[in-house]
């Protein structure tokens, strides 16, 4: 009953008023037309009797004290639903209290419960559509009674009964008559001395249906503002995929319309992405005039200003527009790295990831809410995409590569730039793979390192080493995560957003004005080919382009560092390779790298495979590391095909094929030795994994714990490494 509080010197008119409502709270009450959604607000002009004498009332007492309406307890957003769907079906629900962060639903493994009138949310657990969920057992069991349960969880009668009957409730557009309720349907509480309760189970696949009528809020509301959530509710298959049809939402089956929520959040996923690129190329753009503008007033070579050439390149050559795309957005267990390319590209990162924020993200990184990193333009030749239409690199034969460097941004020919160039690089793949091992894993290999090197200095300089150190000193005292990470985030989370903002600091402090500075003298050589000294300033500006791009890309989320990882992995692997497809014909041709941007790219791997390791709990995560040691054992055996080696000297072909098989494993794939192709497995992965690591490390790894397992593993990709550092110098 709806409680009215008057002061206690009201008129008599006034008491003979309030008794009138009193007399009539017991009406039915009509139906009143509405939409109702979960995600959408309903606005209900209530003419019933009491209503409109309650106002009247209101406004009669003039001077006195407020009105106080009851209200439901809990936080605003529960009083709000509570109150509407109260309205909705004609029942009072100003008597239910909400518990929030409440430590019972755990007890009967829920995310909430409802027991009486009393309902309890697990810590995080106060979802729109949780609440809405509640409510709905609320509303059930005032107009139909009780349930008398069905099973026993830790001591709790618990009844299931009625799960699908109240989410249907949730999604039921029309308006309903309230019905007086039947006091033998259950209305006596139990013989226990406690109602039955009655849960939201933790592992109800219904989330699909608020992924799909709310994709905008669903991540937010029930995930922790967290994509890596959403992915372990779509692991629990909490979450459906239809991997089929990933367009599809909607399909149907035995208790009406099947949804698919993985669906709906890859597809909002991938839509704000692409709305987001459109949106920055404007800015961008802009952002581009005017750095080519400030640079004219600050590059200091005077000598060259005023041929011509400058004005032409920086104020009347035409902007390249920001262009990206939306790799791996249908995939379910796949990032989005959105590699820009476009002049400006720079900015763009800045302007994305803050954009994001502010749309999207409730004040979360991309790569935290969403999975989505966005990326400078950095090794990827845009070149490789003409070629590859064309059908220049379309492979016709047995042969391997891609017979020409003219897919290179630019060639340095100088060769004490090139020997520069080369030990930079070096230093750069050596420092990522720093950033990716542990203390104790840095100085393993180093130990391991020692005995090479006192035999040959040149293996892996010390003073490479201890560069490597001095910029990975410098790298943690500019993260700091432990002081920036106050989003009660995972460590490997919460270090997302203090390297994005060191990411955008290098991109426009070094990385947009080294471009400048290159494109610059690239004109100039294009009009003097022949000038020794262009050559070389262009050469020397390329290096310094391409080393400021590696300081910028160790901040970088999970990013490579060097061309030759980018090449060798991104566009080698990634773009020009079908090595698990069935039918591989359309594989194309490779480019060739330098021997160094092999042995680089081969470094990085192992440093992304020490990651992998350093992380993994279980056999899945053993399994989705292969990926790096296959490509690992990939560069290597290029680098002895383009030096004229053997790479039977380093290792096995018996080893080479495990790492190969590893990847497939991941895959679902298995070498077929008649067809040389890969086909469908028809073994399990976990069975295929212990097959791929008994013949990789040559004994099985079934009777030892994870962490033996790992070292063992580590162990051997150390002893990998080192014979690719003293394979250089043979």
């Amino acid at each position: 009953m709806l409680r009215l509080y008057l002061p206690v010197e009201s008129s008599k008119n006034e008491l003979n008023t309030m008794k009138i409502l009193q007399e009539n709270t017991l009406e039915t009450v009509q139906p009143v037309e509405q939409k109702f959604s979960i995600g959408g607000k309903a606005t209900i002009a209530d003419n019933r009797f009491n209503t409109v004498v309650q106002r009247k009332l209101k406004s009669a007492i003039q001077g006195s004290e407020e009105t106080i309406l009851t209200k439901p307890q809990g936080s605003a957003k529960f009083q709000q639903i509570a109150s509407q769907m109260g309205q909705r079906y004609g029942v009072d629900t100003s008597t239910l209290k909400a518990t929030h962060n409440s430590s019972f639903p755990a007890r009967v493994n829920a995310e909430a419960t409802i027991e009486g009138k009393n309902i309890h949310f697990a810590p995080g657990m106060d979802t729109e559509y949780n609440i809405k969920h509640e409510v709905a057992h609320a509303i059930d069991n005032t107009l139909h009674g009780m349930p008398k349960g069905d099973a026993l969880i830790n001591g709790h009668k618990i009844d299931t009964t009625r799960e699908k009957k109240v989410d249907r409730m949730l999604y039921d557009t029309r308006m309903v008559q309230r019905k007086e309720m039947n006091t033998t349907e259950g209305a006596i509480p139990l013989s226990s001395d406690k109602p039955v309760v009655q849960r939201r189970a933790v592992d109800n696949s219904l989330k699909n249906l608020e992924a799909v009528s709310d994709p905008v809020n669903y991540v937010n509301d029930n995930a922790e503002n967290n994509w890596f959530v959403v992915l372990d509710q779509y692991e629990k298959n909490i979450l459906e995929f239809n991997s089929e049809s990933p367009n599809t939402t909607f399909g149907a089956n035995e208790y009406g319309p099947e949804v698919y929520g993985m669906n709906s959040l890859l597809i909002y996923r991938k839509e704000i992405t692409e709305r987001l690129l459109e949106d920055a190329v404007e800015p961008v753009k802009q952002h581009e005039e005017n750095e080519r503008k400030e640079f004219m007033k600050t590059t200091g070579e005077s000598a060259f200003f005023h041929n011509g050439i400058m004005k032409k390149i920086l104020i009347n050559e035409p902007i390249r527009p920001l262009i990206g795309n939306v790799p791996g957005s249908t995939n379910p267990t796949s990032d989005i790295d959105v590699n820009l390319s476009g002049d400006g590209s720079e900015y763009a990162v800045y302007w994305l990831n803050q954009e994001f924020k502010n749309r999207y993200g409730n004040g979360r990184e991309s790569g935290v809410v969403y999975d989505v990193n966005f990326y400078a333009q950095d090794f990827v030749p845009k070149k490789v995409f003409a070629l590859k239409g064309n059908g220049e690199l379309t492979k016709t034969n047995d042969e391997k590569y891609y017979d020409s460097d003219n897919w290179r941004t630019h060639q340095i020919k100088n060769a004490r730039v090139q020997k520069e160039d080369e030990k930079e690089q070096e230093i750069a793949s050596l420092f990522m793979m720093r950033v990716n091992m542990t203390d104790a894993d840095w100085k393993y290999y180093k130990d391991q390192l020692e005995d090479t090197t006192n035999q040959n200095p040149e293996v892996v300089p010390q003073q490479t080493l201890l560069e490597v150190e001095r910029r990975y000193t410098e790298r943690n005292q500019r993260l700091n995560p432990a002081a920036n990470n106050t989003t009660n985030l995972p460590a490997d989370l919460g270090k997302i957003e203090p390297e994005n903002r060191e990411y955008e600091k290098v991109l426009e402090d070094e990385v947009s004005i080294a471009r400048l500075r290159f494109e610059y003298w690239k004109s100039k050589l294009e009009n003097y080919p022949k000038d020794t000294y262009v050559q070389f300033k262009t050469d020397r500006y390329y290096m310094e382009l391409k080393a400021a791009k590696s300081k910028a890309l160790a901040y970088a989320n999970e990013a490579y560092y060097t061309q030759g990882a980018v090449i060798g992995v991104v566009v080698n692997k990634q773009i020009l390779d079908n090595m698990y497809k069935n039918d591989r014909s359309t594989k194309f041709l490779k480019l060739k790298l330098t021997p160094a941007e092999y042995y680089h790219g081969f470094t990085e791997q192992i440093g992304f495979a020490f990651h992998s390791l350093n992380k993994a709990e279980g056999m899945d995560d053993l399994i989705r590391m292969g990926k790096y040691v296959h490509r690992a054992y990939n560069l290597f055996k290029h680098y002895c095909l383009v030096k004229d080696k053997q790479y039977t000297n380093y290792f096995s072909e018996e080893e080479r094929r495990a790492a190969s098989d590893w990847e497939g494993v991941k895959q679902g794939k298995e070498y077929d030795s008649n067809s040389g192709n890969y086909v469908d497995s028809t073994i399990s992965k976990e069975f295929g994994l212990w097959n791929v690591l008994r013949r990789f490390t040559g004994s099985s790894l079934w009777t030892i714990g994870m962490e033996s397992r790992k070292r063992v593993i580590k162990e051997r990709l150390i002893e990998l490494k080192i014979k690719f550092d003293r394979a250089r110098t043979e």
